[in-house]
């Protein structure tokens, strides 16, 4: 599965010449003005940043995740309130929201002078992650602000437990849907990326609730990221060298290397992406293959990042070339990082210009700003709050 105004009033967008010569600390800082334009007057955080009243308003909620996590981001490399403000009332927004729907929705609806209007609600693609990503969120607030969660919040977090309560296998992986079915009609499934979102937001809302004297969920959410930090590794296929999209599902077990060439491709990008600390070797060694076996299918030059602005993989694509590429070509990835970016930001800033909105081309969603974020960030030498720290076991052979 896969899922993700840029200056204040009064600028304009620098021309792309000049932009080149920019400092990063300047991309980050329109990034994050860019996904701080997505949230309307109550909250939501809608996908594209369209400034008109009556526009389309999508609340992606796994793109509003991504997105405040990349502002999050910017706020560990520079402390700023409207930061916190984004977060806190996403957060607030979306509990009360989901409480009101009773489950886990995509919203759509129009751009509203109060906020989000004539909101109607369609499926998620998956369950686990969209409940996975709140808490991650949640709990990345709490340990970066050193606040402690409002109630609704933490009330939603509770919900979004028995959400992944009901997705959980006997294995101890998490399917992205409980029941027979996915709403596509497909059995449900245990995906790499979906588990590893579990993970993170298992593992961060641990301490938040036990904040909030909630002891029992605390040590639930804490088992489940001990088992999952054993199980990410099941991922792994030893006969093909690299990381399956799909471990398996409900009705039977899909072997190893029987997914599509290019799912089990991203499935290998996001581990690069997410896997903090795989065993010795294998990044720079999976990143080397990925160039080798899927740089048609997934449009990775041999040292290049320079594919499509539409490829759906592109942010988790730059986050796994700058953690494992080699050493001689991440230079020639941050440029590359630095241009994509830069091209991003252009397209964005055109959200105002009515030939461009009517050209039916679209623009960047909430999540890519926040993904570039995190992207910039790593390519600066900062921390980031989006990579877990799992250490994965080592390949079964």
């Amino acid at each position: 599965m896969l899922r993700l105004l840029i200056f204040a009033s009064g600028l304009s967008l620098l021309p792309m010449l000049a932009q080149a010569q920019q400092p990063d600390a300047q991309r980050i800082e329109q990034c994050r003005q860019a996904v701080l334009a997505c949230q309307l007057k109550d909250g939501a955080v809608v996908a594209v940043a369209y400034k008109e009243i009556g526009r389309p308003a999508l609340v992606e909620p796994y793109f509003a995740h991504l997105a405040c996590s990349g502002v999050l981001a910017a706020e560990q490399m520079k402390p700023d309130l409207k930061n916190r403000e984004f977060v806190k009332k996403w957060l607030k927004w979306y509990a009360l929201r989901q409480k009101e729907d009773k489950g886990l929705f995509v919203i759509e609806g129009t751009r509203g002078p109060k906020g989000l209007a004539n909101a109607k609600t369609k499926a998620p693609d998956s369950l686990d992650s969209y409940a996975a990503l709140y808490m991650y969120v949640a709990g990345r607030y709490a340990k970066v602000t050193k606040e402690k969660l409002d109630p609704d919040v933490i009330d939603a977090c509770l919900r979004m437990l028995d959400v992944l309560q009901g997705c959980r296998s006997p294995n101890g992986l998490f399917w992205n849907f409980p029941g027979k079915k996915t709403p596509q009609g497909n059995p449900p499934a245990e995906y790499l990326l979906d588990n590893v979102e579990c993970f993170q937001g298992l593992i961060e809302i641990v301490a938040p609730l036990k904040a909030a004297g909630h002891e029992k969920e605390a040590n639930l959410a804490q088992e489940w990221a001990d088992k999952l930090a054993e199980k990410l590794g099941d991922f792994w296929s030893p006969a093909e060298e690299y990381y399956v999209c799909m471990y398996g599902d409900k009705a039977a077990r899909t072997p190893f290397g029987q997914q599509p060439l290019l799912a089990e491709g991203v499935a290998t990008v996001s581990a690069l992406a997410l896997f903090d600390k795989a065993p010795a070797g294998r990044h720079l060694a999976l990143w080397k293959k990925l160039q080798e076996a899927h740089s048609q299918k997934l449009a990775i030059g041999y040292n290049t990042l320079n594919f499509s602005l539409e490829d759906p993989t592109i942010e988790r694509v730059y986050l796994a070339a700058l953690i494992s590429a080699p050493a001689a070509d991440l230079d020639g990835q941050r440029k590359l990082l630095r241009k994509r970016t830069d091209e991003l930001l252009a397209r964005n800033g055109q959200l105002g210009n009515p030939k461009a909105l009517a050209d039916g081309n679209p623009f960047p969603y909430c999540h890519r700003f926040g993904l570039m974020l995190i992207a910039l960030a790593s390519s600066a030498g900062k921390p980031t709050p989006f990579l877990p720290s799992i250490l994965l076991p080592a390949a079964k052979k």
